[in-house]
């Protein structure tokens, strides 16, 4: 069986979970607030933004404005104030996308890649850079199958990356465990023999383990992919802890998962099965054994979805996606702020006249939020990049109020009730290898502009 199509387009689109980062109180007035596009005459697509330790930020994603050939994995390091501190893409001749990249202990990065002919359905490939984004290691893995989610660096310094195969001739998921140098140290697939099931989004848990997050149970329908969303707990060594499937008769897709400060999880992704209609985002709060503690819908009658989710320091949620319900036109970017029982604080929908899509925000350490989004209705090309600080209540600054970018929603919220279902999925040991690439760094030049005036201590409300 051949990994289905939308699954592929999803995995194209998510970026990671991200956990909330702890600012101090008195930080939540003194935030700094822009808006800004990155990119050249081509096609750029943007898949993780994170915070670094300086308080600037990593951003990942591809571009074909410039690079050694077809679609490059593109890493863009910013400042604070979302200037350009260095800009460089990573590729061969093919088609290469980095799907995710986050700071590791030394201040480099690690970075999760496809690499092949054409498209996503290259091979898995992991890279480490230097601070200044020079290539100390670069590997292809063998076996892992096509397709690779954002690295976390575990404790020991090593990485663990999950992922989606079809070696077994249904798609299963695989996690793959490597040292600090990217040899590989255990692999395994996890799944049901007669049904689809993958990974979209993995975290560290702080007992050694690991949890993840994708969906289970899936069949085709009208060439798509229904399933329901499947969370599964796993040791240091890849072994079962335990794993639940929620869901209802639609698709189900859980896209992100973030540990929470009480050692438990929550779960974001998108439902047809419950809402106000179309796709919904869903979110699942759970305990440390996967039980639901709470579950809520958000969306209107359109196509609204999640691809990110993190906690934030006053224990509320941060919630990032998309929308066709609510916004400027065609799809917009859409972040929610959530408590802690999953009511919603404010919602704002960020977009222009044509398609942008969110996959990534976090809370930074100033209180406010760093949002990452492609869109096509700004920018210098096809699709560009595009950056957005905000402060605490989702504003970029008053210059941007009545520009059209910046929109309150108010999608309904829905109370669901799927239940934990306890699955079976079997875990078996798997063959990778890991083989050293010589793909080649190339210094991009592609532009950032404003699309909105940067602030200081304005709450932009």
């Amino acid at each position: 069986m051949k990994i289905p199509k939308v699954a592929i387009v999803a995995l194209g689109l998510i970026l990671l979970s991200t956990a909330g980062t702890h600012p101090a109180l008195g930080a939540l007035n003194r935030h700094s607030t822009w808006a800004k596009t990155y990119g050249g005459t081509g096609t750029e697509q943007v898949y993780s933004v994170h915070q670094t330790s300086d308080s600037g930020f990593i951003v990942a994603g591809s571009t074909n404005s410039s690079g050694a050939g077809g679609n490059d994995a593109w890493l863009v390091r910013l400042d604070p104030s979302g200037q350009i501190i260095w800009q460089k893409a990573y590729g061969t001749l093919g088609d290469d996308f980095s799907v995710g990249a986050q700071q590791t202990s030394d201040s480099g990065f690690v970075v999760s890649a496809f690499t092949g002919p054409s498209g996503f359905a290259g091979s898995a490939w992991i890279f480490k850079t230097d601070a200044a984004g020079n290539l100390q290691w670069q590997n292809k893995y063998g076996g892992f199958g096509c397709c690779v989610l954002p690295t976390q660096q575990t404790s020991d310094d090593g990485f663990i990356v999950a992922g989606f195969t079809d070696n077994s001739g249904m798609g299963d998921v695989q996690v793959l465990r490597l040292n600090s140098t990217g040899a590989v140290m255990w692999a395994r697939t996890y799944g049901n023999p007669t049904a689809f099931d993958a990974a979209f989004s993995i975290q560290t848990t702080p007992d050694g383990g690991f949890v993840v997050a994708g969906i289970t149970n899936g069949y085709a329908v009208n060439g798509l992919i229904a399933g329901d969303f499947w969370v599964f707990k796993i040791g240091a060594t890849g072994d079962v802890v335990w794993q639940h499937a929620y869901g209802g008769p639609g698709a189900d897709y859980a896209i992100s998962i973030a540990k929470t400060s009480d050692n438990g999880f929550v779960v974001a992704g998108w439902t047809n099965s419950f809402g106000a209609g179309g796709n919904d985002a869903w979110v699942l709060r759970l305990d440390n054994t996967g039980r639901v503690i709470w579950q809520k819908a958000y969306g209107g009658k359109g196509d609204d979805v999640a691809f990110s989710v993190g906690q934030t320091s006053d224990g509320g949620f941060i919630v990032a996606g998309s929308t066709n319900s609510s916004g400027a036109g065609g799809r917009d970017a859409w972040l929610f702020k959530l408590t802690s029982t999953g009511n919603v604080v404010w919602q704002k929908t960020y977009g222009g006249p044509g398609d942008d899509n969110a996959v990534s925000a976090e809370e930074t350490t100033d209180g406010g939020f760093v949002f990452a989004a492609t869109t096509s209705s700004f920018g210098n090309g096809n699709s560009d990049v595009w950056i957005l600080k905000l402060n605490h209540n989702g504003s970029i600054s008053k210059a941007c109020q009545g520009t059209g970018i910046m929109r309150d929603s108010n999608a309904p919220v829905t109370d669901t009730n799927a239940s934990a279902t306890t699955t079976t999925a079997v875990a078996n040991d798997a063959t990778v290898v890991a083989t050293a690439t010589t793909a080649i760094t190339t210094a991009t030049s592609e532009t950032s502009q404003p699309r909105c005036s940067s602030s200081k201590n304005q709450d932009g409300q």
